[in-house]
């Protein structure tokens, strides 16, 4: 039976891929089921555990966007081979192309053309319009419309409800709040909110915003 390890999902969703990928005749090996903030990390962890599978499914926290990046690139380079989740309640184009170690969660609505970077979760019914680019490490929380013609950076967290207007650029290590309406350009790092939304303030790579 192949085997695939799963990093730092919670319970809840460790039982939700436990019975999916045992559908596909996998089994799930879990780690880090609390979610802590430190986990006792290492990207050495296969080296440590020489037991563990080698294909993996990147799930952890998402307290810090760039940090969480930070981990995955880690094992990226000692060489994890990764996997990604799709719900089978999701659609997804065959155009459409996911990146590694990404989850695509219930509903979720994968338009033509739309590119999903590495490391990245689509939340509940969110969707991604057509010819849109998804950075790496990135979270969008359920119920976001994504216009076409978008473009994503690294390391972006959008809050639920959110509306991000057709050809519009978000930049790497920014947030944008629950329920807001993004009609212009959002620069790198910075905390947006509001409809329309509007620039709150400059956030740092130490910032914990939200949880």
């Amino acid at each position: 039976m192949e085997r695939v390890c799963v990093f730092g999902a919670g319970a809840c969703y460790n039982n939700m891929f436990t019975k999916s990928f045992a559908s596909d005749g996998m089994e799930v090996v879990r780690l880090f089921d609390d979610m802590s903030e430190d986990m006792h990390w290492s990207p050495d962890i296969y080296k440590q555990n020489p037991t563990l599978p080698t294909k993996t499914l990147f799930c952890i926290g998402y307290r810090q966007m760039q940090h969480r990046l930070k981990r995955f690139r880690e094992l990226q380079a000692a060489g994890m081979e990764w996997c990604s989740w799709t719900s089978p309640k999701s659609c997804i184009s065959e155009m459409a192309t996911i990146g590694n170690g990404c989850l695509i969660d219930s509903l979720a609505n994968i338009g033509h053309r739309a590119v999903i970077g590495d490391a990245s979760y689509v939340n509940l019914s969110t969707v991604v319009g057509h010819d849109s680019t998804i950075g790496q490490g990135c979270y969008l929380a359920g119920l976001i419309i994504l216009n076409g013609f978008t473009k994503i950076g690294d390391a972006v967290f959008i809050g639920s409800g959110s509306v991000i207007r057709e050809y519009t650029t978000i930049g790497s290590g920014s947030v944008i709040g629950q329920g807001s309406n993004v009609i212009h350009d959002i620069p790198p790092n910075v905390l947006v909110y509001g409809n329309p939304a509007r620039i709150i303030r400059e956030i740092s790579p130490n910032d914990k915003i939200f949880g």
